[in-house]
């Protein structure tokens, strides 16, 4: 169940920012694409500590019918979207035939990005996965203001550095946003108190 739901949200995620990412101008991409991820991180804030207080007072059962009715609501708004046209990329070399997913995996070029993107995502699930056990298995009561100030700190950064990522590139910004974001885990790692689980979300959303 959790390797269908796994697969099923990776694939609307990344449908959904590819479909996005293709109507936005190039020379504002980065700043755009981090109000549209505003989204998602606007909901993160508020929905853990409402989902604790939802399994508290009522149970998993009324929990999992809010979600699956969330989830429901978006799907329906998405389907209201009327799709654009397809755009002509002159200048990829992909173009003339239509990519697969055996011609990108075995793309020489590209294979520094599924490795990078592989482990980053792997350090990323494991964390968000595993915060809130962790947490209860060291005597920590709630985790829903973990999340909060994750997803607050994200919301200022993303305000805050689009244009920074306009202006100096992805490229020199990927390397010390990985290295602030080491810091999160490293920390987590040694907590047994809810203040330095705070210091955790603060730097790994940082970065």
């Amino acid at each position: 169940m959790r390797a269908i739901h796994g697969a099923l949200e990776g694939t609307a995620r990344v449908a959904l920012f590819a479909m996005v990412f293709d109507l936005l101008p190039q020379e504002r991409r980065g700043e755009a694409m981090s109000i549209f991820s505003l989204c998602g991180m606007g909901s993160s804030a508020f929905a853990p500590i409402a989902g604790e207080l939802i399994i508290r007072h009522f149970g998993f059962t009324v929990f999992f019918l809010s979600a699956i009715s969330t989830v429901a609501a978006g799907a329906l708004a998405t389907s209201l979207i009327h799709e654009p046209a397809p755009m002509r990329h002159r200048e990829n070399p992909l173009a003339a035939k239509p990519p697969t997913y055996r011609r990108l995996i075995a793309d020489s070029g590209l294979m520094p990005l599924w490795i990078v993107t592989f482990m980053f995502s792997l350090a990323l699930s494991c964390r968000v996965s595993f915060v809130a056990p962790y947490a209860y298995a060291e005597g920590i009561r709630s985790v829903g203001e973990y999340f909060a100030i994750y997803s607050v700190v994200a919301i200022i950064v993303r305000l805050t550095g689009g244009r920074v990522l306009d202006r100096i590139g992805l490229e020199r910004t990927v390397v010390p946003s990985f290295a602030v974001l080491a810091v999160g885990p490293a920390v987590l790692a040694g907590t047994r108190r809810g203040g330095w689980l705070a210091v955790g979300a603060l730097a790994g959303r940082l970065g």
